[in-house]
């Protein structure tokens, strides 16, 4: 099991790094696009939902809840770089 702190520090670099990739290529672009800002905040609500999650262990079942919780978030960020990808074709 992770420690929690380092957890979050991966969750929080991930996300960031994909604003970061967001944030420049809407500045490259210099264009309105649709669907823009609904990326950017599923990409928040994505970082939002998984560090309030690592607060909330569940005790007794830690190997499990993590095992789950790295499921849901590999999943979770694929589908928005997935997105992210058609957006910027």
């Amino acid at each position: 099991m992770a420690n929690r702190r380092v957890l979050k520090k991966n969750v929080n670099i991930l996300c960031e790094m994909l604003l970061f990739q967001y944030l420049l290529y809407v500045d490259l672009k210099k264009e309105t696009i649709e669907n823009t800002d609904e990326l950017f905040s599923e990409i928040l609500t994505l970082r939002d939902e998984f560090l309030s999650r690592i607060s909330h262990t569940e005790k007794g079942s830690e190997k499990l809840f993590y095992k789950k919780f790295n499921e849901d978030f590999g999943n979770r960020f694929e589908a928005v770089v997935a997105k992210f990808e058609k957006l910027s074709k």
